[in-house]
């Protein structure tokens, strides 16, 4: 059930706060979430994308490459500083293992490198992160702080 100070950042979608609400997202197992946040605003963000590329026309939240941008563009509308902010990343699994030929260009993977890749060039510091595994992670940002609380029925809880 999902508490009242809770927004939910569905697959493929985008959220930007600055209350004391806490950011939550479910089903990471390949899916890559990135958070932004803003110290000084007090100021966060999600993106929980689906794959690395973007093949034109879809839905820009749904892929790395369009929906971190997208997820800055958001943050800077809400008066971020570009300067202040900081992201982290968690999820980018490898949920079917032993079904797989080539891990290194599993989606978990290049969801990860692809993410990494953009917030370097757009000049955003990644200060944490959670990936890989072979299991899912639901995700909590709490926007008080800016701490990420990670969840696994695998690995456990963890704080970023």
């Amino acid at each position: 059930m999902r508490k009242a100070n809770e927004i939910t950042v569905e697959t493929g979608n985008i959220k930007v706060s600055n209350d004391s609400a806490a950011l939550i997202t479910g089903a990471l197992g390949s899916c890559v979430a990135i958070t932004l946040y803003d110290r000084k605003q007090k100021l966060g963000g999600m993106v929980h994308y689906i794959l690395p590329l973007n093949p034109g026309g879809k839905k820009k939240a749904k892929y790395a490459d369009t929906g971190i941008m997208l997820l800055l563009e958001k943050m800077m509308e809400c008066n971020a500083k570009k300067k202040d902010i900081e992201a982290k990343m968690v999820g980018g699994a490898i949920m079917f293992e032993e079904f797989m030929d080539d891990i290194e260009s599993s989606i978990g993977k290049r969801n990860i490198k692809k993410g990494k890749e953009v917030l370097k060039d757009l000049g955003i510091k990644l200060v944490s992160q959670d990936t890989g595994g072979n299991y899912g992670r639901l995700v909590r940002f709490q926007l008080s702080d800016g701490k990420v609380y990670i969840n696994s029925y695998k690995a456990g809880a963890k704080i970023i």
